[in-house]
């Protein structure tokens, strides 16, 4: 035999047997009993004293259904609905219940309260109209709640919940009074689909509407980011060409000033080989001037030989002298003629 006993949380442990102990009941009367309980966990048992009995704490659904209510307006219906039911989890419920339902299982719990709030049901429905019936079921399932609570409290239990499912009526009057609702609900439907549609028409056309404007504004202003992305780049091509303008004048301005250094460089060489040439006339007029005094000994010959070489000498030196200054006055203007054409088209292009 065990002597240690577990209870799941949702269990309760009646010990029965062993010295009594005094409760108090739920009207605060106390009085003994024989035994003791133990809310889930465990406790130890004296052998062949004490026994232990299991008491569920669990939620029961209960199925319910009355038929042939008489209404207060002699209408005959039938309602169907559920409810949820439980032992209370206070010490003074459990004692209750352990008293009417300990050993008689599930079943027992559910078929009392059955019988409890069925019986409240079928008086709820006996003090309402059939259009009280069908509009106030929330205000009526309270009222069953509420009824239902002190007997049951009574026995340890309580109704979590309670709510028709269904209600019904032998002659169809339930029905009839629903199809002017019905018909008001389609009707109502109908408009609110039909309105539905109209706001979706509507809300489609402005939404297009914006849409629309919102491309117009953003084709307008790509539009105008790239007038000025191409503005800005004419301004800034036309700022490189014109330094490229400006490069290319100074290039070509640099150019022909040295050209025209090229060219005055040319005409300083020519003039100093035009110097040259006549510094070598002169030196071969002196050589010759040397050997006829090396060469004529004769008195007789010499003076006329002399003289008339003389004369060749002197026509000779003039005639050189002569084509000497006629180069160097040639290349001195052409120098002088191309310096000065030079300063004038350099102040031109400045």
């Amino acid at each position: 035999m065990r002597l240690y006993h577990t209870a799941g949380p949702n269990e309760v442990m009646i010990i029965t047997g062993g010295s009594t102990r005094t409760i108090t009941d739920p009207d605060g009367k106390q009085r003994k009993v024989g035994y003791r309980i133990k809310v889930g966990g465990g406790a130890m048992i004296v052998p062949w004293l004490e026994s232990v009995s299991i008491l569920p704490l669990d939620v029961f659904t209960v199925k319910l259904k009355v038929e042939r209510v008489f209404s207060a307006n002699s209408v005959v219906v039938s309602a169907e609905g559920q409810a949820q039911v439980k032992i209370k989890g206070d010490e003074p419920s459990i004692h209750v219940a352990a008293e009417h339902f300990l050993g008689q299982g599930a079943a027992a719990i559910e078929a009392v309260a059955r019988e409890v709030v069925e019986g409240y049901m079928r008086a709820v429905l006996g003090t309402r109209s059939v259009e009280e019936i069908v509009t106030n079921q929330a205000a009526m399932a309270k009222e069953v709640i509420s009824a239902a609570a002190g007997d049951l409290t009574g026995m340890g239990l309580a109704v979590l919940s309670f709510s028709f499912k269904e209600i019904t009526d032998e002659e169809g009057f339930i029905t009839a009074l629903a199809e002017p609702r019905i018909a008001q609900v389609k009707r109502d439907a109908i408009i609110a689909k039909a309105d539905a549609e109209k706001d979706a028409l509507v809300k489609t056309a402005l939404m297009k509407q914006e849409g629309d404007v919102i491309k117009l504004r953003t084709e307008a202003e790509v539009l105008k980011a790239t007038s000025a992305f191409e503005m800005k780049r004419a301004a800034q091509q036309a700022e490189v060409n014109e330094e490229r303008a400006k490069a290319d004048v100074s290039y070509d301005l640099e150019r022909y000033k040295l050209t025209q250094d090229l060219k005055m460089q040319e005409a300083e060489v020519q003039l100093i080989e035009k110097r040259k040439a006549i510094e070598i006339q002169e030196q071969e007029i002196i050589r010759r001037e040397r050997e006829l005094e090396a060469t004529v000994k004769r008195p007789a010959d010499a003076h006329n030989y002399q003289g008339r070489i003389e004369a060749e000498l002197e026509a000779y030196r003039k005639e050189l002298d002569g084509k000497g200054k006629a180069a160097w006055v040639k290349v001195e203007g052409e120098a002088e003629a191309s310096a000065i054409r030079a300063k004038g088209e350099a102040e031109a292009d400045a």
